[in-house]
């Protein structure tokens, strides 16, 4: 993985993990429900296509 894709996927998880937290879920939870293809409580953080743009 190139230098670019490190820092995407650093940023990426910061973010997931921010957004938990402004919303005080908890970070697995929500990833299982991820993996799942499913929303969360109603919403969703975005995918990755949608945060690098």
């Amino acid at each position: 993985m190139d230098a670019y894709g490190e820092l995407l996927e650093k940023a990426y998880g910061l973010y997931k993990k921010d957004w938990c937290d402004a919303r005080g879920y908890a970070p697995d939870l929500v990833a299982e429900a991820d993996s799942r293809d499913e929303e969360y409580n109603g919403e969703m953080y975005a995918r990755m296509g949608e945060f690098e743009d």
